[in-house]
């Protein structure tokens, strides 16, 4: 399984995904997979019906939900995802 870097201040409290993730815009289940924060903590995005829901796969937050987000439009996101620290 690949893991895809975040950029600096993509968990903010709403996601941009086109400023949360480097590489082409997503379509379909493209957006699911393991991600690093900048900060070291892998989350992991998958997708939860029309939503996709993120998970924190490293302690002291491993298994905690910390996010949903959904598309809104062309390569856009909306949702809330908790900024860990």
């Amino acid at each position: 399984m690949a893991i895809h870097t975040m950029r600096a201040g993509a968990m903010s409290a709403v996601l941009l995904a086109a400023a949360a993730v480097q590489g082409p815009a997503f379509a379909g289940d493209e957006m699911s997979g393991l991600y690093k924060r900048p900060n070291g903590n892998l989350v992991m995005v998958a997708s939860c019906g029309k939503d996709y829901c993120v998970t924190a796969q490293t302690a002291p937050y491993k298994g905690r939900s910390v996010g949903q987000f959904r598309p809104a439009g062309g390569s856009s996101f909306t949702g809330k995802i908790t900024d860990l620290k």
